[in-house]
């Protein structure tokens, strides 16, 4: 710095000064864009899933040029995002490249008057330059590296964003020390009695509770079936006794113990679930049902199916067991895919069975069917039904009657019937609506015949 000319050789790192600072600033800059960017790209990828998944749906509402415009705004706004990083790369290097060339030239003026003058000589003119050459490629390199960590860094943030997240719903201290002493394990499972203890509660940024002061001792073996219209709090019931949502300690105790002390992979074990939504996953019907276990017991897997009433279904098909259902279980019908989730929860064999509104898409023959099989192969177990149909629960040892979060009546059948209330109002009309459709059968089946006649 000081052999050749001091003064030359601050005339040729003053430019290299504003490209450090310049790069820092376009580093600054250049983040954000990228974040907006990952985002608009995660926001298309997004709508896209989603089509794909909604695809019947589109088509059968004939919403296809709808959301091809939707995919073109989302596609418009993602290369807008994409552009506002392409503008400013088209900025800032070619203007890096001016910088760098305004240094040596700088360099060759100011140095070519200083060798013509003797202020140095030739030589140390020739060297300084080849020095000034070995500086720029490093600061060109600054730049490249500057964009890369930009880049790099906002996909980093939205990863760790991920990996920071804390669950809503986590075990307790008093959950975490009964699971290291051994509480409840393999071999000591819960027994299913279940209690709710003047059981409130309110999702978040609701103020009115979707469950209401609900009181009710459930034993082990017990069967509650929990009935009433939509809306009333019977998938929230539900969601509570599997620890989705957070409650006050001592609403829910299961065995005598507090829900929140219960560890969750406990608790969860001990659950079979059979949901509103009939998931199965893109993989053969041997698969799905036994997901739920350890390793594929096929004698296990079929005693499931059949009571289920699916296994007769799946021997039709060309791969029995082996046919591979597609996503979500594309290629079953609606009662082919709800049998093979009951099939699914049978096989797990838990203590606490949940069946969430689990026969909605069965006859009534098949109903019957499985709910034989249920009681025969449930016997000493806690079993849940959630329905709308009082033909599924008016067998059932408890039935709660459920009225905006309020457990309105409980008892048998005989014992609700008897009080003029609520659930005989809901029988009746459900008794009348079979009726008139019986009559409506019958109806179209005689006109048919005197036609064909």
């Amino acid at each position: 710095m000081v052999y050749v000319d001091v003064g030359l050789t601050l005339m040729a790192l003053v430019p290299m000064l504003l490209i450090c600072a310049g790069e820092i600033y376009f580093g600054k800059i250049i983040f954000p864009r990228y974040r907006e960017r990952q985002e608009a790209v995660s926001e298309l990828t997004d709508f896209v899933q989603e089509s794909f998944s909604g695809v019947r749906v589109i088509k059968a509402f004939v919403r296809e040029r709808a959301q091809m415009r939707e995919f073109a705004r989302a596609n418009a706004h993602a290369m807008e995002k994409n552009l506002r990083v392409v503008r400013l790369m088209a900025v800032v290097m070619p203007l890096l490249d001016v910088v760098i060339g305004l240094c040596s030239l700088v360099t060759l003026i100011y140095g070519g008057y200083l060798a013509m003058t003797g202020g140095i000589s030739l030589g140390r003119f020739v060297a300084f330059n080849q020095y000034i050459n070995m500086l720029v490629w490093p600061m060109l390199a600054c730049g490249d590296a500057i964009n890369m960590i930009s880049q790099g860094g906002a996909s980093i943030k939205r990863v760790q964003e991920i990996f920071r997240a804390k669950p809503e719903i986590s075990d307790s201290a008093e959950a975490l020390r009964a699971e290291a002493e051994g509480v409840h394990s393999a071999e000591a499972p819960l027994k299913g009695h279940i209690t709710f203890s003047h059981l409130t509660f309110a999702h978040k940024g609701q103020e009115t509770p979707a469950l209401r002061d609900i009181s009710l001792d459930i034993e082990a073996g017990t069967t509650l079936a929990v009935i009433g219209r939509t809306g009333s709090g019977k998938s929230t019931l539900v969601n509570l006794l599997f620890h989705l949502y957070n409650v006050k300690p001592g609403m829910i105790r299961i065995d005598g113990r507090d829900i929140n002390a219960i560890p969750l992979k406990t608790l969860r074990e001990n659950i079979a679930y059979v949901p509103q939504d009939n998931f199965l996953f893109s993989d053969t019907l041997k698969a799905n049902i036994a997901f739920g276990t350890e390793g594929v017991d096929m004698d296990a897997v079929i005693r499931a199916s059949e009571d289920a009433c699916i296994h007769d279904n799946i021997i039709a098909f060309p791969d029995g067991y082996d046919t591979v259902v597609g996503e979500r279980g594309v290629t079953l019908s609606g009662g082919q895919k709800q049998r093979s989730s009951i099939a699914r929860a049978f096989m797990k064999d838990a203590p606490i069975l949940i069946m969430d509104d689990a026969l909605s898409a069965v006859d009534t023959d098949t109903e019957e069917k499985i709910l034989s099989n249920l009681k025969r192969s449930r016997a000493g177990r806690t079993t849940i039904l959630i329905a709308h149909r009082i033909s599924t629960i008016q067998n059932a040892d408890i039935i709660m009657v459920l009225e905006n979060g309020e457990a309105k009546e409980i008892g048998n059948h005989e014992e609700l019937m008897k009080q003029n209330g609520i659930y005989r109002d809901m029988f009746e009309k459900q008794q009348l609506e079979a009726a008139i459709g019986e009559e409506a059968r019958v109806h179209e089946t005689t006109s048919w015949i005197f036609e064909t006649s």
